[in-house]
């Protein structure tokens, strides 16, 4: 059994998830005026993650291949990371201006 570089996967997966994430962000901001930004970041941000995700199954079949595959598993998870900081400090922001 082939065995999986964890500092490789890690640093691969924290690297492409931020650049898939930045490319996420800017199509979502692209100009459509009649689909809601909300809607369309969660729309191209499900399909793009769904698409690596299926990637990254396909890619562990191959003994190989495994440390790219579990660097892939982490892109989607720095992206959610991400936003859930920018909420908790959003969220911190907006009680401290309420008080």
């Amino acid at each position: 059994m082939t065995q999986i570089n964890w500092v490789r996967a890690t640093f691969t997966g924290a690297m492409l998830g931020g650049f898939v994430w930045a490319v996420i962000i800017a199509i979502a901001s692209s100009d459509t005026p009649e689909i809601p930004w909300g809607a369309r970041a969660l729309t191209v941000a499900v399909v793009v993650n769904a698409v690596l995700l299926v990637v990254s199954w396909l890619l562990w079949r191959r003994e190989a291949k495994r440390t790219l595959a579990a660097a892939l598993w982490i892109v989607p998870f720095v992206g959610v990371a991400f936003l859930a900081a920018m909420l908790t400090i959003g969220m911190g922001f907006g009680a401290l201006r309420g008080s």
